[in-house]
């Protein structure tokens, strides 16, 4: 930890040491340092750009030099996908249709006196 300041008294509480005092301690970077880390950014973000265009020339390459063994069918992942939409399809129906008759049923049950 920094030196303390000569006009800070010698002791202080415990709570003013972890809190305020570090923060006003704290060493402020300098021009050079914020000049520098500035550039810093720049040449990442200049980075960046240069691979995702790279990426995206890559990805519209790639799919002229795949070998057909590796194409996939989209006949076959149509019909899977219909099939599992097939299969919520029905099950939400059947769910519905016996929540409607375990209804019906308590409801007679219930008005049976009556009846």
């Amino acid at each position: 930890m920094a030196e303390w300041p000569a006009e800070w008294p010698v002791s202080c509480p415990s709570w003013l040491e972890r809190t305020i005092i570090p923060r006003v301690m704290r060493k402020k970077p300098d021009r050079d340092q914020i000049h520098r880390l500035r550039e810093d950014k720049k040449s990442l973000y200049n980075k960046i750009t240069e691979l995702q265009k790279q990426l995206t020339v890559q990805a519209t390459a790639e799919p002229a030099h795949r070998p057909a063994e590796e194409e996939i069918d989209l006949s076959t992942t149509q019909n899977s996908v219909y099939s599992n939409r097939e299969k919520m399809l029905r099950q939400s129906f059947l769910i519905s249709w016996g929540g409607c008759i375990a209804t019906t049923a308590i409801m007679l049950y219930s008005l049976k006196p009556y009846i």
